[in-house]
């Protein structure tokens, strides 16, 4: 093989492996930081986070943060579940709007790239399917 051969060899395996490593680390970033979301998500885990971020000076110190988080949490649950319904009734509203514009075609072209998108988003780990394209 010759010098320019072999330099062209080593710049393409250089410039692959340069681009799988990148998608590897965007891959493990994205993973780190849905992970971190889901679990302040879940319940008590905004307690949990503000609870390792936070030396306390006292037990009842403790308590006091407790009882507010443990408000707020209550409060955040009501948010998320109100945001929720007014979405799921928009989409619904706009889905019935479109339903009377689209042809029988189109719409089932809509419905099964949807689908497809919802079976992705859970592939990849999202909760219920990706919150933007879920239909109930």
């Amino acid at each position: 093989m010759s010098t320019r051969v072999k330099s062209i060899l080593l710049l393409t395996i250089t410039l692959v492996v340069g681009i799988l490593l990148g998608i590897v680390a965007t891959s493990a970033l994205q993973h780190r930081r849905m992970a971190e979301i889901r679990q302040v998500r879940e319940r008590g885990g905004i307690m949990r986070m503000l609870e390792q971020a936070i030396e306390f000076e006292s037990d009842a110190q403790k308590q006091q943060v407790d009882e507010i988080l443990e408000g707020a949490e209550s409060s955040f649950r009501s948010l998320r579940r109100a945001y929720s319904d007014s979405m799921r009734t928009y989409r619904e509203s706009l889905m019935n709007s479109l339903n009377e514009v689209l042809t029988l075609q189109q719409i089932e072209q809509m419905e099964e790239h949807l689908t497809r998108r919802r079976r992705s988003d859970r592939s990849r780990g999202h909760r219920n399917g990706s919150q933007r394209h879920r239909q109930e």
